[in-house]
């Protein structure tokens, strides 16, 4: 798990809250930064032996922007890439962007994400 608390501050939240519909300015490079990190995490966990099959994931957040990402469920580590990656919102789990289902373990790793950071 990733959280990212260095994200420009330029770039501000404005979720309708609706079906993960965005509204005012955002940048598409935020969440394909936010779902490269991720692929890397993931890759990194296969080269040291921690995942097998599909199962085992990392994630990434960016609080500031109440956003995730995650491995999508059942997708093998050899077909990962950036495009598969889901982003959901943190707080309710809706999908921002993406095709794939994310993994079964969402809800625990925002829970994760929605709890005090220590910051």
């Amino acid at each position: 798990m990733i959280d990212d608390h260095t994200r420009p501050r330029e770039l501000t939240k404005r979720f309708d809250g609706t079906a993960g519909v965005l509204r005012g300015l955002w940048s598409i490079a935020v969440f394909h930064e936010l779902r490269e990190r991720v692929v890397a995490a993931n890759l990194e966990l296969v080269r040291a032996g921690l995942v097998r099959q599909t199962f085992g994931n990392a994630s990434a957040a960016d609080r500031d922007a109440g956003v995730m990402a995650i491995k999508p469920s059942g997708v093998s580590y050899d077909a990962l890439d950036v495009d598969a990656i889901p982003v959901l919102e943190i707080e309710s789990g809706r999908l921002v962007t993406g095709a794939q289902r994310p993994s079964s373990d969402t809800h625990d790793a925002s829970g994760l994400f929605i709890a005090p950071s220590g910051r």
